[in-house]
């Protein structure tokens, strides 16, 4: 008998793999929304701290850094839609939406408030 919460043998690592796979699937997400606000999206090796936003030029440029895991990388994504876009103005799915309110918190009025 299977009881609810209980996996057997790796189920740590099942949830582990599983918690991953979604924070790749809001990073992705994050990223596409950047990339629709005319966002340059870029990935390098910076050392693995994450990359995160920059004007370069004129031109918004989020770093992707390729040597930083999702979950950095992520939550550097949430502040920087949170610093260009109303939140509350465009439609997310509700675990992006709760994924950007534990990066910085509930949303703000206008963007570029933190």
């Amino acid at each position: 008998m299977n009881t609810a919460g209980s996996d057997g043998p790796g189920g740590e690592l099942a949830t582990a793999r599983d918690a991953e796979m979604n924070e790749q699937r809001i990073l992705e997400e994050l990223l596409e929304l950047l990339e629709a606000q005319g966002v340059t999206i870029r990935k390098e090796p910076l050392g693995g701290r994450g990359g995160g936003l920059a004007t370069v030029r004129g031109q918004d440029v989020f770093f992707v850094d390729s040597d930083a895991d999702s979950t950095e990388t992520a939550a550097l994504c949430a502040e920087a839609a949170a610093d260009l876009l109303d939140i509350e103005a465009v439609y997310l799915r509700p675990d992006v939406r709760q994924f950007i309110a534990a990066c910085v918190g509930p949303a703000t009025d206008e963007p570029g408030n933190t």
